[in-house]
């Protein structure tokens, strides 16, 4: 059985485009603290898997590791303290949810931007200096583990837009429909496009496969994406189950298929969103197990053995829908 586990990385572009400054720091909160926690993860366990990186993601990373974002929370992080107006530390506090008048709350903040994977134990110059390490070496973290086959990287068209409603609104299928039709399909070939040209200027190599966002596919939107030289696509189950005509077996969830030329792979709703939603709350151990169980369930359905294989190893084995 063939167990491919792919991490969505995605934040929307939160620079403004009049004034040039990050409305919102997310960028720079999540790199440090849940990617560059996953890509350590995946060295030291030497765990394959799939990341896809959408590329507004990849250019605000770009800009934090080059040092020109222009983020407010920074700035108030590498202030001097005794400057900081009572606004200041205010906008801090709300934003990562701190008492206001905590002591030294500059460190509190920098602390709870960090992972357990890193102990935040500095004083506030030597974790801004650990954070500004780890930015600059995020994109080429992610590079290694990929040159080095233990990880594959996807992406995402490029302002992670929903591809089918761009390149024609009545493919929603809805009954009420705007007056005016809506058909760009000319914009949606460039956002396909723009992002992987962007994706190998970023990392020196082209991504075989692509993750359209929100799962969004469509029989046009599929031919846009092969002619832009994907190999694969992944998106949800519920388009598979749209697709093919009743009865539905759940096995056909656990092979790829084709729209065309592209390769597509269903990715099996109940197992992501208790991964992203659900065992959060759970023991681990009992999450663990229950997960084990869920697959073990899904392996019953499962003819042939491809334990252990990515989803480009398994394009290299041959395994094809009809």
């Amino acid at each position: 059985m063939n167990v491919a586990i792919l991490w969505h990385l995605h934040q929307p572009l939160y620079r403004d485009p009049d004034r040039g400054e990050y409305v919102l720091p997310w960028v720079n909160f999540h790199a440090v603290k849940n990617y560059y926690q996953m890509a350590r993860l995946v060295r030291e366990l030497n765990f394959p898997c799939t990341f896809n990186i959408v590329p507004c993601l990849l250019e605000q990373l770009e800009d934090y590791a080059r040092g020109t974002a222009v983020d407010s929370c920074q700035e108030d992080l590498e202030a001097d303290p005794a400057s900081l107006s009572d606004s200041r530390l205010e906008r801090l506090a709300k934003v990562f949810r701190l008492p206001k008048d905590a002591p030294g709350l500059q460190l509190e903040v920098l602390r709870s931007m960090f992972s357990p994977l890193v102990p935040a134990d500095g004083d506030r110059d030597s974790l801004l200096g650990l954070r500004k390490s780890i930015l600059q070496n995020l994109i080429n973290d992610f590079g290694q583990l990929w040159r080095g086959g233990l990880i594959d990287i996807t992406t995402t068209p490029y302002y992670h837009p929903v591809l089918p409603l761009i390149m024609d609104q009545a493919s929603a299928l809805e009954e009420y429909q705007p007056a005016r039709p809506f058909r760009y399909p000319e914009d949606g070939k460039a956002q396909v496009e723009n992002g992987k040209a962007y994706f190998q200027a970023v990392f020196g190599r082209a991504p075989s496969g692509l993750w359209p966002a929100e799962g969004g596919i469509s029989q046009e939107a599929a031919a846009a994406v092969a002619a832009a030289g994907f190999s694969f696509a992944l998106t949800d189950e519920n388009i598979l189950w749209r697709s093919l005509p009743p009865p539905h077996r759940r096995e056909d969830l656990f092979r790829s298929h084709r729209a065309g030329n592209l390769c597509l792979f269903f990715r099996d709703r109940e197992l992501s969103d208790l991964i992203g939603f659900e065992y959060q709350r759970w023991n681990e151990k009992e999450a663990v197990s229950h997960l084990v169980a869920k697959i073990q369930e899904r392996r019953c359905l499962v003819a042939g053995d491809h334990t252990g294989m990515g989803i480009r190893q398994a394009l290299e084995h041959g395994i094809r829908g009809q």
